[in-house]
């Protein structure tokens, strides 16, 4: 029997995979959420919130007190200690599943994760790159065998960094418009990124790495809570957005695949205006456990 999701992966052009951390929390193997980690950083530190605080509080807002209050020389201890807690993640079978899916299809997969779980899973090998890696490694992935086309073959990428390099961590808002700051570049300088949509360049910035697939590819969104705080993230679905208005010819689906609640509904008119078809099933396991996989 087709669940929804199959819907969504079964497409002659499958989908590449933007994953947040609901796969983490639905393998329930050891993973803790980044409310958690931020939790866990905060009694460390003294930082005491009350219930309605932490209820009208982002988690940048909360790990920006907690860079705010450190002194100068261990601000990056804070990072540190998000990977030394996140190095004692193992992965599930669920992560697996999604690779083995993935790798057979030839799609990419963006983990909006610092963890490298999705990696470990399947024992994909890291491949390095020669710009900045220690700050933020845009190129950087896992995989089995070199990337030669972003679109085309299958990798996993990290959008928000991962723990390999603590410093490419995207925790705070700083570490977000830094992002940001990168990317409209590539994007704008010279107009870069619209003369190679109009062929009139045969590369730009950000070819050999995720925003490739971010742009051109059909996109899944599962399990990314898209919650207020992600700055980063809506201002670049916003820029595909924008791309795929001007540009019609390249406009490829964007899925966004979540349990239904009334907290997605109301999200709806958003999720709509970003170009994206809400698939809502009925828990979790409808998507973790979909056969949809196997195919």
């Amino acid at each position: 029997m087709a669940t929804p999701l199959d819907d969504v992966l079964n497409q002659d052009d499958p989908p590449a995979l933007l994953l947040g951390n609901g796969i983490n929390q639905y393998a329930d193997s050891g993973n803790a959420s980044w409310e958690d980690l931020l939790n866990r950083l905060a009694k460390r530190r003294n930082l005491i919130l009350s219930t309605s605080e932490l209820r009208e509080m982002s988690n940048t807002e909360r790990y920006d007190i907690l860079d705010l209050a450190a002194p100068n020389e261990s601000r990056e201890d804070l990072k540190g200690e998000v990977r030394s807690m996140m190095e004692l993640w193992h992965p599930s079978e669920v992560h697996a599943r999604v690779i083995k899916w993935a790798s057979s299809n030839q799609t990419p997969i963006l983990s909006m994760n610092f963890d490298a779980l999705l990696g470990e899973a399947s024992g994909l090998e890291f491949f390095g790159v020669d710009e900045n890696v220690y700050v933020y490694p845009f190129r950087a992935h896992f995989a089995y065998n070199q990337v030669k086309n972003v679109r085309r073959n299958f990798a996993v990428w990290h959008p928000h960094g991962f723990i390999r390099y603590k410093q490419s961590i995207r925790l705070g808002l700083v570490d977000y418009m830094g992002s940001v700051s990168r990317i409209e570049s590539w994007i704008k300088n010279r107009r870069a990124l619209h003369n190679y949509v109009e062929g009139k360049s045969e590369t730009w910035p950000g070819q050999r790495s995720w925003l490739e697939a971010f742009f051109f590819n059909p996109m899944a969104v599962i399990g990314f809570g898209f919650h207020k705080d992600e700055t980063f993230m809506r201002w670049l679905f916003l820029e595909r957005a924008r791309l795929h208005r001007k540009y019609p010819d390249i406009k490829r689906p964007l899925w966004y695949v979540a349990r239904d609640s009334e907290r997605l509904r109301h999200r709806f008119p958003f999720l709509k205006a970003l170009g994206m078809a809400v698939v809502r099933v009925g828990s979790h396991r409808d998507i973790y456990e979909s056969t949809a996989w196997e195919a």
